[in-house]
């Protein structure tokens, strides 16, 4: 080939180089990896119905799973969500004038020790029978993004804590299901009672 051929190829070459970076503003094209695309999950229709075997009325979502463990005084309820890949384990604490204190500071402790340094917010909550309480909200994708802790004043302490099984997922993503369930938490709360219902819990 001759010289001036392959001269006029290379600065070719060269100008097509030089060319292509000022088509995008003068600046060299970065590929950007786009956001992983968790799939949207339908959420579980709002109807509640009174967990069994509980010595306080406490409603729940009637679509989510219940597991209720009774204890020398008091219960531990589960309230289990595999659709959201998250649970609600609640403590229902029978106190006396002599101890309540003692057991609300103990759960706040608790509560505090959960959210570590990270960001809250709080809202207070109380229900018709005279429970009254806060529920404390962390960031959307936290492992335990709601926690709460009511009381009646006298005889009753209950404090709960979700916990989701998919605490790496985007935040956008998983804030429906935080939602959710601080929807049915809401709930739960808002309607408890002394009205409990102590029949057997379904097989």
């Amino acid at each position: 080939m001759p010289k001036a051929m392959i001269k006029h190829a290379a600065m070719t070459a060269i100008m097509a180089a030089l060319f292509l970076p000022a088509c995008n503003g003068g600046q060299e094209y970065t590929p950007t990896p786009k956001r992983h695309a968790y799939p949207r999950i339908a959420l579980l229709p709002q109807e509640y119905i009174a967990a069994d075997s509980l010595p306080l009325h406490f409603e729940v979502n009637s679509h989510a799973l219940t597991h209720v463990e009774a204890k020398e005084q008091g219960a531990w309820l589960t309230v289990g969500y595999p659709k959201y890949n998250s649970n609600v384990y609640i403590t229902l604490t029978p106190v006396t004038d002599g101890n309540i204190q003692k057991i609300i500071n103990n759960r706040l402790e608790r509560i505090s020790l959960n959210t570590g340094n990270g960001h809250t917010s709080t809202a207070y909550i109380e229900s018709k029978d005279g429970f009254s309480g806060q529920i404390i909200y962390s960031m959307p994708g936290e492992a335990l993004p709601i926690q709460f802790l009511v009381s009646d004043g006298s005889r009753w302490v209950v404090s709960g804590v979700v916990e989701m099984a998919n605490r790496q997922a985007d935040a956008d993503s998983v804030s429906p299901i935080t939602d959710a369930l601080r929807q049915d938490i809401e709930h739960s709360l808002s309607t408890i009672s002394h009205n409990g219902n102590n029949k057997p819990a379904a097989r």
